[in-house]
């Protein structure tokens, strides 16, 4: 779908289609200390685990939080391609938090996060975060004034939850292909910098329809609505195509007028299923503008 296509589609409240994940059941303890090897790559907080990587250089270093999808390790993110060759040469350190192991549906577990309009319990996951922040600035040399949040999937969810429900934990926020299971919240409690970062493929999370889960899974809520919740939050005019050096296949769409330094950003690309080295230098980029400037 291109920018021209979606500013035309209408804002849809009903649940059309089946969703990609099936609704969290109880979360099962933090991993135990003696599982954590020292804290160069794995590193032991109250209630979990958290990765990190640290660029060269001395710090205070600004920082990259990446929330992991269903089903995925801090580790094997912490160690990928576009962490070891985008993020740290770029001078980012990059802090991946351990998402715990989760029932879902069909009695499937799988490591995930405590999210709003699910039944899953056990840990507070925004809590959790707020830790690991606190944790990694005092130890080892992050830039708390200067951390992105950033997930994919299951994890775009809870850096939805953060950016609508907890606006102060990180300076900006890059949900990828994800958002709210359930019911929206009513509102958002303050203005954010926030790009969504979306793949509009036909079996991916909704855009501009809501789409009902199966098997008693809580329903994926169309990001077009999320996006609506953040420009109000944001004061934020209309809404227009945005010039970006993307290549061919992206688009991308800003929302004018937003306050003081919020900012509300959506953009489409093709890759389904994962993020691109493009797109993860595009959401760089426009964290650092963000920064250097506010």
């Amino acid at each position: 779908m291109t920018i021209a296509a979606w500013l035309k589609a209408p804002a849809l409240t009903g649940c059309l289609s089946a969703a990609l994940l099936a609704s969290p059941g109880v979360a099962q303890d933090a991993p135990d200390e003696t599982t954590v090897a020292g804290c160069e790559r794995l590193c032991s907080v109250i209630g979990g685990a958290y990765a990190l990587q640290l660029p060269e250089g001395p710090g205070p270093h600004p920082a990259v939080m990446i929330l992991h999808n269903a089903g995925e390790t801090a580790e094997a993110v912490a160690t990928s391609p576009l962490v070891l060759d985008v993020m740290l040469p770029a001078g980012y350190a990059v802090i991946v938090p351990q998402g715990l192991a989760q029932r879902f549906s069909g009695d499937v577990e799988a490591t995930g996060w405590r999210l709003a309009g699910t039944e899953t319990g056990g840990r507070d996951d925004l809590t959790f975060l707020e830790i690991v922040l606190a944790d990694a600035s005092a130890r080892h040399g992050i830039d708390r004034d200067r951390v992105l949040l950033t997930g994919h999937g299951l994890g775009a969810s809870l850096v939805w939850e953060a950016a609508c429900l907890d606006p102060e934990l990180a300076g900006a926020y890059a949900p990828r292909d994800g958002g709210f299971w359930g019911a929206l919240p009513e509102g958002c409690t303050a203005p954010v910098r926030l790009m969504h970062i979306h793949a509009p493929a036909a079996d991916g999370w909704p855009l501009t329809e809501a789409a009902d889960g199966d098997n008693g899974a809580a329903s994926q809520q169309p990001i077009q609505s999320h996006l609506a919740l953040a420009r109000e939050a944001n004061s934020c005019g209309e809404s227009r195509p945005l010039e970006t050096t993307l290549p061919a296949g992206h688009d991308a769409l800003a929302w004018e007028g937003c306050e003081g330094a919020s900012d509300l950003q959506l953009v489409l690309h093709q890759s389904a299923g994962s993020t691109t080295e493009v797109v993860v230098r595009h959401m760089l980029d426009w964290f650092t503008a963000g920064t250097t400037t506010n």
